[in-house]
């Protein structure tokens, strides 16, 4: 954990850079922790620019995402975890968050490495730096480096709505420290807001007739769905390989694995056509991941310590129903979350 930018100057200066058949000397590879997780690192963009990598994270040219990749210098800017800069006498401290959810070690390499007057954290689901006492929203950015922006483009699981990297990049919070303390810039006061979720009714409204005819059809044919084992996978990928020959015929470019994917990868166009329409080939896919959500949920099993055994039993209408709108608000895109300034409920 590092407070002045002169701590983190002296302990780059500090580092032994390790040396392998792996790894050149060029790449000056400092671990900026436990040696053995060498893929923990700060890296020396300039006399005044010091970069904290966590590893695999897009920017990183010494243990990156996929491939060989190489990024310019104002890329790295923009998509470091954390930056330390050092303009005249001036410090500041950017702050990216993941451009992904789940990402568990970028979140806990935070932790560890932002000042101590700057800690990150996780509230109601949505992470925050904390700075004087208010919580300051880290947003996943939706921005990318060149070749990640170039790779996604000819994947088929495609990341929508992501666009290549500017400046200092999107989301980021920036902190400017004062003696023991730290300030935020003009652009990050104007991101004290708190996340919350919304469903558009207006939107869902739209689809409500069709959302419960869809509801009352698959209730009926989920008995005759195969739960489990060679049968069910059999299923699915069969009724995905349908899906993916409709979608090619609608839209063309559209690349797809041979294996199934969930749902929500599919275009959204097409997974609102699926619930308007009854001979859609997409309602037998919804149909199966609506039935594993529904009866085969893991929360749903309890071990009998007397016999050793698994057994399923079958949830309240209330919890089905909540999971069933749930799973319907994600595979229609019809939530959203929305940034709310604190003093509003």
């Amino acid at each position: 954990m590092f407070n002045t930018f002169k701590q983190v100057e002296d302990h780059y200066n500090s580092i032994k850079v390790m040396v392998s058949k792996n790894h050149p000397r060029e790449q000056d590879l400092r671990p900026i922790g436990p040696r053995r997780f060498k893929w923990e690192r700060i890296e020396k963009l300039d006399d005044d620019t010091y970069a904290f990598w966590p590893g695999h994270t897009d920017g990183d040219d010494v243990f990156p995402q996929t491939g060989d990749r190489s990024f310019t210098k104002a890329e790295k800017i923009a998509l470091a975890p954390v930056l330390w800069q050092r303009k005249g006498r001036r410090e500041f401290v950017k702050v990216r968050n993941s451009t992904y959810g789940y990402a568990t070690g970028y979140y806990k390499f935070l932790k560890a490495y932002l000042p101590t007057a700057l800690p990150f954290g996780i509230k109601n689901g949505a992470h925050y730096v904390t700075c004087g006492g208010v919580d300051f929203y880290a947003k996943h950015p939706k921005d990318a480096s060149k070749v990640r922006v170039e790779g996604m483009q000819n994947s088929w699981r495609k990341i929508h709505g992501v666009f290549q990297v500017e400046g200092m990049g999107d989301g980021a919070l920036v902190f400017e420290r004062k003696g023991d303390k730290f300030v935020p810039t003009a652009e990050t006061k104007r991101r004290t807001v708190r996340v919350a979720k919304r469903v558009d009714m207006k939107l869902k409204a739209e689809f409500q007739t069709h959302i419960n005819e869809l509801r009352d059809w698959v209730f009926a044919i989920a008995p005759l769905i195969p739960s489990e084992g060679k049968e069910a996978t059999e299923f699915r990928n069969e009724h995905h390989k349908r899906v993916v020959a409709h979608i090619a015929r609608r839209h063309s470019g559209q690349k797809f694995a041979s294996w199934s994917c969930p749902v929500t990868v599919y275009p959204l166009i097409d997974r609102r056509d699926a619930v308007k329409d009854p001979d859609h080939p997409m309602r037998m896919v919804i149909a199966y991941e609506l039935k594993q959500e529904l009866f085969l949920n893991p929360n749903d099993r309890r071990y009998d310590r007397a016999t050793r055994q698994w057994y399923q039993f079958e949830p309240d209408r209330k919890t089905t129903m909540d999971r069933f709108n749930r799973y319907i608000n994600r595979a229609l895109e019809l939530t959203e979350s929305k940034e709310i300034p604190h003093d509003e409920k």
